[in-house]
């Protein structure tokens, strides 16, 4: 007896909030009813969106603006689930797919959001930028949400939903216009607020993920180098296991004490090629110019370097180099690449130049003939000058 009075009692409380609940699509027997034409009537009403009416071939649907976005909900001749989808969404995400994983039918990696707990219920695509900037720790943890039982994809700016609701008793506006607002209040928190660069500087200063503070600072850099939040950014990437990335990080960030002692570390380091340490050099060469000769001169010895790359070199010793540069300019200029040898003799009678007014007995390149291009100390009818003889023809 007792069994029999509480299985009625809930019996009686699901005939009344049956309207409230929704049940997972494809999951289960389907409801007996459904939100009907009444119901689709009377929210159009609502929300000032037309009506149409169901046909033998068509069923319900709603269509027309919900504040910039167009709205439109249809639901099966027969009557069935409702779709309801919200189109011209703004903002990064609007070039962002977002997909239920358990409905896509694919399990690839590499479409990944960067936060776990998304990535294990969603597919997330679309340029790295509009990820970086549109998917706030907020905005992440609301789409978690939004794929429980009736999720929600979002595709080249249209947000949708396929939702299972029971038909109100009598007929009511009412379910179907909340979830519709629940749809847009969801639209509206995607869009976010505020600049692509603000969003950005926000994901890097608070995201509680690293990978993705490290995203937004090299979007950042990247894309909005003009913009001083790429200041930020640049500090941030100044130790990045990425020599490349810590190289633009430091490139960017010269003029500040922590930028230009990274980029002086690099100097020496390994992992970068060879033209990323012509760009060192050639960042330095104002404010340690030791450092930046000494990489030039590196970098103009290797045989297997490429010639472009060895002749800007050259260039750099051509303008800062000193005498301890000619042992590895005068081999280049007597045997080396043809399009190499002028621009050494170049650079060797430059250093000659600065030179000038040396004290007696300084380094002196060329005595005789048979000992042309060695170094030596001589003296010269100007006292303390560098020498240097012509190339053997």
């Amino acid at each position: 007896m007792l069994w029999i009075l509480v299985l009625g009692t809930a019996v009686g409380v699901g005939a009344t909030y049956a309207w409230a609940r929704s049940s997972s699509s494809g999951s289960g027997p389907a409801p007996e009813a459904w939100v009907g034409s009444e119901d689709f009537r009377l929210a159009g009403q609502e929300l000032g969106v037309a009506h149409g009416a169901a046909t033998e071939s068509t069923g319900d649907r709603l269509e027309g603006p919900h504040g910039h976005l167009t709205l439109r909900a249809t639901r099966g001749p027969a009557g069935g689930a409702v779709e309801i989808e919200l189109r011209g969404l703004r903002g990064p995400l609007a070039a962002v797919t977002v997909l239920p994983r358990q409905r896509s039918g694919e399990a690839d990696v590499r479409k990944a959001s960067g936060d776990p707990a998304l990535d294990a219920v969603a597919l997330v695509t679309g340029p790295r930028q509009a990820r970086a900037a549109g998917l706030e720790a907020s905005v992440r943890a609301t789409l978690v949400s939004a794929m429980g039982l009736d999720p929600v994809s979002l595709e080249k700016g249209v947000l949708r939903v396929r939702w299972s609701p029971l038909q109100p008793d009598p007929p009511s506006a009412g379910p179907l216009v909340a979830r519709i607002r629940s749809l847009a209040a969801l639209a509206d928190e995607l869009e976010g607020r505020g600049s692509q660069v603000g969003r950005l500087a926000r994901v890097l200063e608070a995201d509680p993920l690293p990978a993705l503070r490290d995203r937004a600072a090299r979007v950042l850099l990247s894309h909005h180098a003009d913009e001083p939040e790429a200041m930020d950014a640049a500090l941030y990437l100044l130790q990045h296991p990425d020599k490349s990335v810590a190289l633009t990080a430091s490139l960017h960030s010269a003029a500040r004490p922590q930028g230009l002692a990274r980029l002086v570390q690099l100097a020496t380091e390994t992992g970068l090629t060879s033209q990323q340490r012509l760009r060192v050099a050639q960042a330095l060469v104002e404010t340690h110019p030791d450092v930046a000769v000494r990489v030039a001169r590196n970098l103009a010895g290797q045989h297997r370097l490429r010639e472009s790359a060895r002749r800007d070199a050259i260039a750099l010793l051509d303008a800062h180099g000193t005498v301890a540069e000619v042992p590895t300019l005068l081999p280049i200029r007597d045997e080396g690449p043809l399009s190499l040898r002028e621009p050494a003799d170049q650079a060797i009678l430059a250093i000659q130049d600065r030179l000038s007014g040396a004290a007696a007995g300084a380094l002196t390149v060329a005595a005789s003939d048979d000992q042309s291009g060695e170094l030596s100390v001589a003296r010269q009818a100007q006292e303390g000058a560098l020498a240097v003889s012509p190339k053997d023809s």
